[in-house]
């Protein structure tokens, strides 16, 4: 339930949650007051309100039926004014109530856009049913898909359903649906896949890939692991190496030994549609679930493999070297078994040629004579996109793209396309409803902005500027709006877009995240949440600007952030880090404090505070002694805390090894800054002693051996290297 005045927008959570408004206020939130009168209701509804703007979203995007309403609500009335440029004849809104309404009425009701019926909620059911022609059992669809039959859909309740439908079933009747699809459909899909857009079941289907020698090797091992039970099986690679090419492809060529399914990520969670399918298979078949989007739900897989041990499932899924290194590796504690995917060699020419001459039209690169053809791929650096981006006579890409953008785009579709590529980096994508409240959120600023000269010219509405946008953008399985491929999205971002419409891509995207409630990441989807933290980011800003000469511009942006994100710990957090990075330590100690004050108890930002604390001690450990005194106490105290907090308990997956690791380098640091080598020698025995009594504990970190050897040269030998705080870095080991 949503109190009206409130004004909170609540992420919608799927089709068995009904949405209720309180529009007059409500009892258990009288903190915001109430509507007694015709000017209050007024007021209220002319501020925008967070469910206000959702709603009118729906309106735009869905087909909308008002049932047994009088329609004396002014404030619909207006957004469905609002709105009427956007409606197709069948989006147009319908009311429909029990009674009949006067001429007069009826004039009004077709002004406003509103088409009438006369009939109750049992009619509106009935007809329906009627004019949706036969009914389809789920188990029908189910069954295609997974295999589901009548017998075994007695076993499942609604919510395991649900999450059953998130994933389909990559048997030979799949495949051979794929085979005998159009030729031109399986030429578009060529030259989608040609062109970057990444693997699709119809150019696996009928081989319309480069068999890479680096496969076959990896089979072998691959096929071993996943009948031996191996639960977690990554293939690691660079951007462009073939990575998801090569799952797909395994699934393909071994469908015939193991049964293999595709999870897409539906509504349901990772674990609960694991759950359902595991219960669903022969517990003696060899089952292997393929999916994608591994960075973004690895905490998931790991929820999923640490609560159900017994489960029959094994999974193979791809994951970039960078994301790995990253935040990924962290979160996955069971055994996984990595198979690194380097980039081709050359006895890979040959396919890669034979390939292009057989499925792909690139004259350019056909009529070259074999040697000219190894000199083009060799320009390639080896990577199979770039290869297949120069075959394509895509060198000449830049120029296309930036024609693309400058001449055939208005101001207020660059940065629509801006915002695109923005999410399209973030690797995500945008959804349908969030670009359409920013659009229309960037029209209200254009004209506000357009000088007399052109006040005449006339700005589209979101569904014709979508339109503009066709074949620069691409939709996803799940409905998000990507850029065409990842590199079309880069040379805009990188080389073609002005800072200022960037700026304001960024802005529009926080603007529309910052009318949930806080902390904003745990109100919206998670892949939405993706999305928002890229846009946060302090190291993709820090790398991004500074490659543009602009650094000083996305600090600008943090700060113009800060009145509607102030509640918001995740702001605060990566505001001090990105200071961090620009060098600016006691200004990012500022930060950081305010992202304890926003969302206390946050490890990730207990953590930072800390780090940040000593790092400041040892900066200015002669230019402030007493608050570096103080910041050295400080930071201790809270390090071990979580040290302890984690060591007591006995899961291994939640030992926290940041704690002694920041201790071990930093504390001494700063002690040793401060000329108090005695107090050094004393911790860093101290630590060491805790780093070995980690490790008899089971709980290994190949950091805590290079670690380990510092403090063993410190110890015996007295030799301390000082840490160098240089910019751009936020960890200095």
């Amino acid at each position: 339930m949503i109190n009206g005045i409130g004004g909170d927008r609540i992420e919608w959570r799927g089709h068995g949650v009904c949405q209720i408004i309180h529009l007059h206020g409500a009892v258990w939130n009288s903190d915001s007051g109430f509507v007694f009168s015709d000017e209050e209701y007024g007021a209220v509804y002319d501020r925008r309100l967070g469910w206000y703007q959702q709603l009118r979203e729906d309106f735009r995007n869905r087909n909308i039926y008002i049932i047994g309403s009088s329609m004396d609500e002014q404030f619909i009335l207006s957004l469905i004014k609002k709105e009427e440029t956007s409606f197709k004849d069948s989006k147009k809104p319908k009311l429909i109530i029990p009674s009949d309404l006067s001429s007069i009425r009826l004039s009004s009701l077709k002004r406003a856009n509103i088409e009438y019926a006369r009939g109750n909620l049992k009619d509106f059911s009935q007809a329906l049913l009627k004019n949706l022609g036969e009914r389809i059992a789920v188990s029908s669809i189910l069954s295609q898909e997974i295999g589901l039959t009548d017998k075994l859909l007695s076993k499942f309740d609604r919510n395991d359903i649900k999450a059953l439908e998130g994933l389909f079933r990559l048997d030979n009747d799949f495949f051979n649906r794929q085979t005998s699809s159009s030729s031109a459909e399986k030429r578009n899909a060529r030259r989608q896949f040609f062109e970057g857009y990444g693997p699709n079941w119809k150019v696996i289907s009928e081989d319309a890939f480069f068999e890479l020698s680096q496969f076959r090797k990896i089979d072998e091992e691959l096929i071993a692991n996943i009948k031996s039970g191996n639960r977690l099986n990554v293939v690691v690679g660079e951007a462009g190496s073939g990575k998801s090419t090569y799952v797909y492809r395994f699934a393909h060529k071994h469908s015939s030994e193991i049964s293999f399914y595709k999870y897409k990520r539906a509504s349901s969670s990772f674990s609960t549609a694991m759950s359902a399918l595991n219960r669903l298979v022969d517990q003696t078949e060899k089952v292997c679930v393929i999916f994608d989007d591994f960075h973004i739900i690895a905490d998931e897989v790991q929820e999923y493999l640490d609560s159900n041990s017994n489960s029959n499932l094994s999974f193979l899924t791809s994951v970039r070297t960078t994301d790995w290194n990253g935040l990924v590796k962290k979160q996955i504690s069971n055994k996984v078994r990595l198979f690194n995917l380097s980039r081709f060699g050359d006895s890979d020419h040959e396919e890669m040629i034979s390939k292009v001459a057989q499925y792909y039209v690139a004259p350019n690169f056909n009529k070259l004579t074999y040697s000219e053809k190894i000199l083009v791929l060799k320009k390639s650096k080896r990577q199979i996109l770039f290869a297949m981006r120069a075959a394509s006579e895509s060198d000449v890409i830049d120029s296309i793209v930036h024609d693309e953008y400058v001449r055939s785009l208005t101001p207020e579709l660059r940065i629509l396309l801006g915002t695109i590529c923005i999410a399209t980096l973030a690797r995500v994508g945008i959804a349908k409803d969030v670009l359409g409240s920013i659009w229309e959120t960037l029209v209200q600023i254009v004209s506000a902005e357009s000088d007399v000269n052109e006040k005449h010219r006339e700005i589209i509405n979101f569904r014709d500027a979508i339109y503009r946008l066709e074949g620069t953008i691409d939709i996803a399985p799940n409905g998000r709006y990507k850029a065409r491929h990842d590199l079309y999205a880069g040379i805009i971002l990188e080389k073609i877009s002005k800072i200022d419409d960037l700026l304001t891509s960024y802005k529009l995207i926080v603007g529309y995240f910052g009318e949930y409630k806080w902390p904003i990441i745990s109100n919206i989807s998670r892949i939405d949440g993706q999305l928002f933290k890229y846009i946060l980011n302090n190291r993709s800003n820090y790398d991004f600007y500074r490659s543009r000469n602009s650094l000083e511009r996305a600090r600008t942006l943090y700060e113009e952030f800060e009145q509607p994100l102030q509640l918001d710990g995740h702001y605060w957090l990566q505001f001090g880090l990105f200071l961090r990075r620009c060098g600016e330590h006691i200004e990012a100690l500022k930060k950081l404090e305010k992202s304890i004050e926003a969302y206390p108890g946050n490890p990730y930002s207990e953590h930072a505070l800390a780090q940040q604390k000593l790092i400041s001690a040892s900066i200015f450990s002669h230019e402030k002694p007493n608050e570096a005194s103080r910041w050295i106490t400080e930071a201790e105290s809270a390090l071990l805390m979580r040290h302890f907090e984690s060591y007591g308990n006995s899961q291994h997956k939640s030992f926290d090894e940041y704690p002694l690791s920041v201790l071990g380098r930093y504390h001494i640091d700063a002690l040793v800054s401060m000329g108090r080598q005695d107090e050094a020698l004393q911790k860093a025995k101290k630590y060491f002693e805790m780093i070995q009594d980690s490790e008899r504990r089971g709980q290994i970190n190949a950091d805590f051996e290079v670690l380990k050897s510092r403090l063993v040269r410190f110890i015996v030998h007295f030799e301390w290297k000082k840490i160098e705080f240089k910019r751009g870095k936020i960890d200095y080991f």
